[in-house]
């Protein structure tokens, strides 16, 4: 069996996938962000998705790469409280650079749930 309860299998799979990798990341509200603090005067880069291709977007969080992944439920966009809690967890200061749009296919639904979460954090 992958997973105990099909209600929690984002919060299940986050709570193993941080487990299994303390030195690179820890979860956040939403999502997972690098276990060390985002450097001074970087632009955090976060990106993210629905969990149907669980965890590939944890995959790339760590010291070099990625600051922080939204992680949405299975086959679903991310809600706009997971995108802004995780932006604010690694946000120093310097902004955010919301990466969905460059690197994974955008669909319809993504739109609200990146662009508005974004534009409440820089209020």
């Amino acid at each position: 069996m992958l997973y105990n309860d099909p209600k929690t299998f984002r919060e299940d799979m986050l709570k193993g996938y941080a487990a299994a990798f303390p030195d690179y990341i820890v979860e956040v509200p939403g999502g997972v962000a690098r276990a060390t603090e985002t450097p001074e005067g970087k632009v955090a880069v976060i990106n993210g998705g629905g969990s149907g291709h669980y965890p590939a977007f944890c995959g790339v969080v760590g010291s070099g790469f990625m600051d922080a992944a939204v992680v949405g439920n299975v086959f679903t966009s991310p809600s706009t409280d997971d995108v802004y809690h995780v932006a604010k967890a690694v946000e120093n200061g310097n902004g955010v650079e919301m990466s969905v749009r460059l690197l994974f296919l955008k669909l319809p639904g993504q739109l609200p749930q990146q662009d508005v979460p974004l534009m409440r954090s820089s209020a």
